[in-house]
């Protein structure tokens, strides 16, 4: 469903940023031909299109993030939408309106104008940019390392934070070439990628850190949730299946 909005949002910002599809702006689609007369109309599609895109990159990358998304996510979205709105407002208000003849710029001060208008589309277009590359990056990079130190297990994840489990609080290590992920319940699902929370009818609520490409899988139960992890081949996982193992043994030397 998440996708699908994100696919609307998409067709209805590039409509927008074509100059096109005035009828799709509250507002401006129930006033009078008199009071449309007040606005540019292609200028102020383009300023709407330019936040609808932002807000489309905004839901895509809602969708990858999961259901419960991070906090810094969340701040994002208010961020955003509370700060673009005002903008919108201001830029609709200003270089959308057409000026009376009695109130027309000094060609110096239109010369300003124009700068302003070329300096504000420049920013939102820089800005959709860093967004889509930050986005991009995301969803085909990233990596999952295990590190053994002492009496502890590290699970280091990229774009997700670190997870730490004690040896004492292992209480079974085993191996599968099966796995339904399940529900992502407040995690990160890239195209490379999955982390995080997840749910599905074997270990119900449980810790997936693992490389979608590799079907191997290690399977920690412990005194907390359940927790599988991999490595980035069928290869790295079953080194790392003895590492664990290995690691895992010494805590019951005497």
């Amino acid at each position: 469903m998440m996708w699908i909005l994100v696919g609307i949002f998409g067709i209805l910002s590039a409509v927008l940023l074509l100059g096109k599809g005035s009828f799709l702006i509250a507002g401006y689609n129930t006033a009078s031909e008199e009071e449309k007369k007040k606005y540019k109309e292609k200028r102020l599609c383009r300023v709407i299109g330019l936040y609808m895109g932002g807000v489309t990159l905004l839901l895509a990358l809602g969708a990858v993030l999961g259901e419960q998304a991070p906090d810094w996510y969340l701040v994002l979205a208010f961020v955003y939408l509370s700060i673009g709105t005002i903008v919108v407002i201001l830029l609709c208000n200003t270089i959308c309106v057409v000026k009376p003849p009695e109130e027309e710029k000094t060609g110096m001060e239109s010369g300003k104008q124009q700068r302003m208008v070329k300096i504000i589309n420049r920013c939102s277009v820089i800005f959709t940019l860093l967004l889509v590359v930050v986005i991009g990056i995301s969803l085909v990079t990233g990596d999952v390392k295990t590190r053994f130190a002492g009496e502890k297990m590290k699970i280091v994840a990229s774009y997700w934070p670190d997870y730490e489990i004690k040896r004492e609080d292992i209480q079974k290590i085993s191996h599968t070439n099966k796995l339904q992920p399940g529900k992502r319940t407040n995690g990160l699902g890239s195209m490379k990628l999955l982390e995080g929370h997840f749910r599905n009818e074997i270990y119900g609520d449980y810790m997936l850190f693992v490389y979608k490409d590799c079907k191997s899988y290690i399977v920690l139960e412990t005194t907390g949730p359940t927790i599988v992890l991999n490595g980035e081949t069928k290869e790295d996982t079953e080194r790392l299946y003895e590492d664990m193992q290995k690691w895992a043994e010494r805590g019951t030397e005497t």
